[in-house]
């Protein structure tokens, strides 16, 4: 048996533990070698070796079985009983005197394990003082202490005189690693080695012809030992005899195996003249290109047809030289990506794939080729180069130009036309159907395709809604198209309902004949409506630009406040009052922040993120905060008690502040907003179109000029304000917030006596978990930060934040230079261990491409994202895009601190 441990300690050991066990258990070894690696044989064999810790397993079980706590000190007397110590025990008795076999310990001692060391520092008639040094001190336990003083003590009684006494002066284990001692000498723990005095009493030199002549049975047992290793060895050269006849039975099998490689060698050389035969005659080129050096290795002569070169030329140009830089691009993301993927679970390791390139020839000229590709791996089944198959397909691509061409005229024209155009073939099935088309039906494109054109253009008489015939159905049948077009009610797949102007042709081949129809129509009653609509997107388009603009740098402005402000406080006491001043002014940035987003959630469509919230408290620090330094006072009238509602906080606080900044401008000369919430129940079939359910309705009342009747409907449009100096944008944005709350805001005014808005909200059944989120202080670290961002003071707005928590940072403008900072650092042998990337860099690279390639450049790298574009989908989703946390600016200090410390330490 060959054990799976290391060469240690000696199985001469083992064998008295064996045979101790069995003397002290009724014959029984227990669950001793339960388990283990080994077997009784393979421990009772004095010139095999186990581990250590196998040994200390040993010991614990034994003491276990025992129920003794100094059996391993026992067992060790008992091997001069034993002599289980092999030549060992000869040698002792031949040596004659205990001083002689202690002079003699530290040769023993390697014959008995290798982990330790045992010298001798001073011998005398009957006394000796020796230390026994373990090489790994933690290795060593108090059992290994027992067996020394055990062996120690016990060596006086080979020669029948009484036990050495063994008193031990230090300790290389630990206090608390030993445990209570059993003996009372108080050695020095934790020494670098054991030292032991031995006194072996004043018996301990025999005369000298008791050592000869006194101990007969000693070379009598040495004589027997000595015929027993002679028949061993008869039996070992039997067997190395048996080896002779193996090896030579193998040698021919060798033989055999040699001229059967040879045979295999002389079929596998045909065969590559083949395949070179095949190789150097087919029109495509075929090539092979080493990954770790990314040069050509092979190219057939069909190369000089496909792009003008030789071979030799080929293998000669670098692969960087051989590709547009366009094609370069693609070639190496898709084979990084491959790279990536391979070895992964359901990915087939034989797998191809099919690119088209755009390669110079030697003549200048550019060439387009499909190259198709797969891994050449290595025996242990890594990829090692890429085996490709190139053939020449600028044909195809003039002819793929020429119809996209065709395509986009075509798709121009039909995107272009005001009017929705489907067409059909000889049964009236779909086969064309334009995006205006698309929106008037309802159906989108991939739903209508082969449906009948019945089913997608639903009409019926604007006048008695009686259904009409469908227009293609005189054309296919008569082969005529109808004299003049016919207005019709078209209902859409949803119900809406349109009037429009219909015209349809037959669809004519070559030969004349009919092959299907085309349908023009156009919706003549929303012309206007559709116009204003255009005109909204359009202006919703801008709307987002600018506020993706606003949101990046106003956000970096309140970064630089809000990063100093909680540095500021990091050098105040809470209990100051400067303290709390510093606080209340993080909350007013943080604050504005929110409206900042509410700007970019309305524009870009972004969802609300809500949590249950007591209304009351939120409504009266809104309009406080709106209202704060005006002639106006907000009086509020809430029920008695708390009232709750899923919502987002910023959001719905954004509305409550848009609606009291309305009433202040409709106020000039001061007055009062009176501010109400209370609970309501809807019935089925509501005023509102709401579900049936409870709500909470909020009321904003102001004591203003009011708005005129005519103006009511488009209060909430982008852009309408009837101020000099609105920006029109305030009620769009109320508007737009509490529909995705899935609520409704209804509008009442007067003229001179004012204008009351009422929003309902669909009300929580519960209320927030209570708890109070204490403020904590910044997570200290330690490590080299790499921190991108395109502005001056953000990169030492951070540089100071993450230098006060412990750490050592480097700055970068944009991608690329984070990119280079991040190489060199590499190679330097001193990598960054994580790194902040700014999501958005004008101009330049930004985080996402700049994470990208520092994933290829090192596959460990630990990226944060920061960004103020809160509803970016890096931010929501950034492990998606490799990154490890996101940190939405401005963050404070115990923001990217805390985001530090779990990308850190996870």
């Amino acid at each position: 048996m060959t054990p799976s441990m290391k060469r240690e300690i000696s199985c001469r050991i083992t064998r008295t533990l064996l045979m101790y066990v069995r003397e002290a258990n009724q014959g029984s070894l227990g669950n001793l070698l339960d388990g283990l690696p080994v077997d009784e044989a393979y421990l009772s064999d004095v010139h095999n070796w186990i581990s250590h810790e196998l040994l200390q397993t040993l010991y614990q079980r034994m003491i276990s079985i025992l129920e003794d706590p100094e059996a391993v000190y026992k067992m060790t007397l008992a091997s001069e009983r034993f002599r289980s110590l092999g030549f060992l025990d000869h040698l002792v008795r031949l040596l004659g005197t205990p001083r002689l076999i202690y002079a003699q310990a530290p040769k023993y001692n390697r014959l008995l394990k290798l982990c330790g060391d045992v010298r001798i520092q001073e011998v005398g008639p009957s006394w000796v003082v020796l230390e026994d040094c373990y090489h790994d001190p933690n290795q060593k336990t108090h059992h290994d202490c027992d067996y020394t003083r055990g062996i120690l003590a016990g060596i006086p009684t080979v020669f029948g005189l009484p036990a050495a006494h063994v008193e031990e002066l230090a300790c290389q284990v630990s206090e608390e690693k030993y445990g209570r001692r059993r003996w009372p000498d108080n050695p020095a723990y934790g020494a670098k080695s054991c030292v032991y005095r031995i006194h072996f009493g004043a018996r301990a030199e025999p005369p000298w012809w008791h050592r000869f002549f006194g101990q007969p049975s000693a070379y009598r047992q040495a004589i027997e030992d000595l015929l027993e290793a002679n028949r061993t060895i008869q039996e070992k050269y039997g067997q190395v005899m048996q080896l002779a006849a193996d090896l030579d039975a193998a040698n021919k099998q060798l033989l055999e195996s040699k001229h059967q490689l040879e045979v295999g060698a002389a079929e596998l050389s045909a065969s590559e003249q083949r395949y070179r035969l095949l190789a150097e005659n087919v029109s495509d080129a075929i090539w092979v290109v080493d990954i770790a050096s990314m040069r050509f290795e092979y190219v057939s002569p069909s190369i000089i047809t496909l792009r003008g070169y030789t071979p030799e030329e080929i293998i000669a140009i670098p692969v960087e030289n051989q590709l547009t830089p366009e094609s370069l691009k693609r070639v190496m993301e898709a084979l990084a990506a491959e790279l990536a993927m391979d070895g992964q679970p359901g990915v087939d390791p034989n797998r191809s794939r099919v690119d088209e390139w755009e390669q110079p020839c030697k003549d200048g000229s550019l060439v387009w080729t499909e190259a198709r590709t797969r891994f050449i791996r290595d025996a242990q089944g890594r990829p090692v180069k890429v085996l490709g198959v190139s053939r020449n397909i600028r044909e195809r691509k003039i002819a793929q130009a020429a119809l996209h061409a065709e395509k986009e005229r075509l798709a121009v024209t039909l995107r272009s036309i005001g009017d929705g155009v489907i067409t059909t073939d000889r049964a009236g099935l779909v086969t064309l159907i334009n995006p205006v088309a698309q929106r008037l039906t309802g159906w989108a494109e991939k739903d209508a395709l082969g449906q009948p054109l019945s089913a997608v253009f639903h009409i019926v008489a604007p006048q008695d809604r009686s259904p009409l015939p469908s227009p293609e159905a005189a054309i296919l049948e008569s082969g005529n198209a109808p004299d003049s077009s016919k207005d019709g009610l078209l209902i859409a797949q949803s119900g809406r309902e349109a009037l429009i102007s219909q015209r349809a042709a037959p669809i004519l081949d070559d030969s004349s004949r009919i092959i299907g129809v085309v349908l023009v129509f156009s919706d003549v009653t929303e012309s206007r409506n559709m116009a204003r609509e255009i005109q909204k997107i359009e202006k919703l388009e801008s709307l987002g630009m600018l506020a993706g603009g606003i949101a990046h740098d106003f956000n970096n402005f309140l970064s630089g406040i809000v990063g100093n402000l909680s540095l500021a406080k990091l050098d105040l006491k809470p209990t100051e009052r400067a303290y709390g001043r510093m606080q209340e002014m993080e909350k007013a940035a943080l604050r504005a922040k929110e409206l900042t987003q509410q700007l970019l959630t309305f524009a870009k469509g972004g969802a609300p993120i809500k949590r249950t919230t007591e209304l009351n408290t939120l409504i009266k620090e809104a309009a406080n905060f709106a209202s704060r330094g005006a002639n106006t006072c907000c009086d509020f009238s809430f029920p008695a008690g708390l009232l709750h509602a899923d919502v987002d906080e910023g959001q719905i606080a954004q509305v409550i502040h848009n609606l009291v900044l309305n009433a202040l401008q409709a106020m000039p000369e001061g007055g009062t907003i009176r501010l109400a919430c209370d609970s309501v129940h809807l019935a089925d079939s509501n005023d509102l179109s709401l579900p049936a359910g409870t709500y909470a309705k909020m009321t904003i009342q102001d004591q203003g000029m009011g708005i005129k009747k005519q103006h009511i409907p488009n209060i909430f449009d982008p852009y309408f304000t009837t101020k000099q100096k609105g920006s029109g944008l305030g009620l769009a944005v109320v508007y737009s917030i509490i529909d995705k709350h899935n609520g409704r805001i209804t509008v009442d005014s007067q003229l001179g006596v004012g204008t009351t808005f009422n929003i309902y909200l669909p009300a929580a059944s519960e209320g927030p978990a209570a708890g109070a989120q204490l403020e904590t202080p910044p997570s200290q670290g330690s490590g080299r930060i790499l921190v991108m961002d395109d502005e001056d003071f953000i990169r030492e707005l951070a540089r100071e934040m993450l230098k006060i928590v412990g750490y050592e940072v480097t700055t970068a403008k944009n991608g690329e230079e984070a990119i280079r900072v991040y190489k060199e650092a590499l190679a330097e042998g001193v990598p960054f261990d994580a790194v902040i990337l700014d999501l958005t860099v004008p101009g330049a690279m930004g985080g996402k491409e700049t994470v990208k390639q520092l994933h290829a450049i090192d596959h460990k790298v630990k990226a944060i994202v920061s960004s103020g574009y809160s509803n970016d989908p890096i931010m929501a989703d950034y492990a998606a895009f490799g990154f490890q946390r996101a940190v939405q600016k401005p963050y404070r200090i115990q923001d990217i601190s805390e985001a530090l410390k779990s990308v850190l330490n996870p």
